[in-house]
C-alpha cells in the first residue's frame, strides 16, 4: 500500500493506531497494578481494540457475493414479470370488447408489480440491515463495558485518604495511597476514553441514523462516566494542595512594633530605631515579608501532580 494520505491519518479514526493506544495503556496498568481486576479489565479492552478494527474493516468493505446474489433475484424476479404478461390471451381479450374482463388481469399484473417492488427493496437494503445489526451488537457490548470499568472506581473514594472512616465488616480494602489512587482513576478514565472512541471507530462514516445515534449513546455514556471520575481526581487534588499561609498584619499595623514579629518585647520598636532606615525601618523589614509571604502565597504554584515527587506519569 502506498503512504497514508494527510486527510486519511488526520481526519478519521486509525483502528491500528487505537489498538496500539489501548494495548500500551494495558501494559500499564498491568506494570503498576499487577494481577488486579483493573489490569485484566485493560487486557480486555486491548483484545476489543483488535477486534473492533478487524469488524470495522471488514464493515467497511462492500459485500460483492450478497449483491450479486440480490441482483440474481431482481432480474429473475423481472424475467418472471415478463413471462407472466406473455402467457396472457391479450387478443382474445380485445376481442371481446368487455372492460370488466380486462380488469382482473390488470389488478393481478399491478399486485405482482408491488410485490416485485417490495421484494427488491428488501434486498437491495438487506446489506446495510446486516451491517446496522453488527454495529448494534458492537454497541451494546462497548456501552455494557463502559459499565463495567465504572463499577471498577465504584468504591475508590478520595475523601477516604483525609480522614479514614471506622471499618465495617462489608467495608471494601482501600490499601492505596493518594499516588496510585490518582494513578487507577487517571486507568478508569483513559480507558473510558478509549471505548467511547471505539464506538466512533465502529460507526465510521457511515450515514445510517440508528447506527449514528448508537455511536453517540455510548460517547456520551462514557463521556458522563470518565466526569465523574476526574471528579475524584480534582479533589485528591485539592487534598494535595498545601495550606496557605497566614499573612495577615499583626496588631501594630503594617508599620511600628509587631508584637507578633518579635515576640512581645516591650522595646522592640526601639532597637528599631538604631537600624538603616530609622523609626520605620521595622516596618520595611515587616514589609519585606508580606512581601515574601505573598510571592509565596500567591505567586507561580505548580499545580498538583507536576510538583508531587512522588508522581510518575507513564
Amino acid at each position: 500500500m502506498g503512504r497514508r494520505k494527510p486527510y486519511d491519518q488526520f481526519h478519521r479514526l486509525d483502528p491500528d493506531r487505537i489498538a496500539l493506544t489501548a494495548g500500551r495503556l494495558a501494559s500499564r496498568v498491568a506494570e503498576r497494578f499487577p494481577g488486579s481486576g483493573l489490569a485484566q479489565v485493560a487486557d480486555e479492552l486491548a483484545s476489543l481494540a483488535k477486534r473492533a478494527g478487524r469488524d470495522t474493516r471488514t464493515l467497511s468493505r462492500p459485500c460483492y457475493p450478497l449483491r450479486a446474489a440480490i441482483a440474481v433475484v431482481i432480474v429473475l424476479g423481472l424475467l418472471g414479470q415478463l413471462w407472466a404478461v406473455s402467457i396472457v390471451d391479450w387478443w382474445n381479450l380485445g376481442l371481446i370488447g368487455d372492460p370488466l374482463a380486462v380488469t382482473p388481469v390488470i389488478e393481478s399484473a399491478v399486485n405482482l408489480l408491488l410485490l416485485m417492488f417490495a421484494g427488491a427493496w428488501f434486498l437491495m437494503t438487506l446489506e446495510q440491515r446486516l451491517r446496522r445489526g453488527r454495529v448494534q451488537r458492537w454497541m451494546h457490548r462497548l456501552r455494557s463495558f463502559a459499565h463495567v470499568i465504572d463499577m471498577h472506581q465504584l468504591t475508590k473514594d478520595p475523601t477516604v485518604l483525609l480522614r479514614p472512616p471506622p471499618r465495617t465488616p462489608s467495608s471494601p480494602e482501600r490499601r492505596m495511597d493518594r499516588v496510585a489512587l490518582a494513578r487507577y482513576l487517571d486507568y478508569c478514565a483513559e480507558m473510558l476514553a478509549v471505548t467511547g472512541k471505539l464506538s466512533a471507530l465502529m460507526a465510521g462514516e457511515s450515514d445510517d441514523h440508528v447506527i449514528i445515534a448508537g455511536a453517540a449513546d455510548v460517547e456520551n455514556l462514557c463521556t458522563d462516566l470518565g466526569r465523574k471520575v476526574w471528579q475524584k481526581i480534582m479533589i485528591l487534588g485539592e487534598l494535595a494542595e498545601p495550606p496557605m499561609a497566614d499573612h495577615r498584619p499583626g496588631p501594630g499595623g503594617a508599620h511600628g512594633g509587631h508584637g507578633d514579629h518579635h515576640h512581645g518585647r516591650p522595646d522592640a520598636g526601639h532597637h528599631d530605631h538604631d537600624r538603616p532606615g530609622g523609626g520605620h525601618g521595622h516596618g520595611g523589614h515587616s514589609g519585606g515579608h508580606h512581601h515574601q509571604g505573598d510571592r509565596q502565597g500567591h505567586g507561580e504554584r505548580q499545580s498538583w501532580p507536576e510538583r508531587d515527587p512522588y508522581y510518575q506519569r507513564d
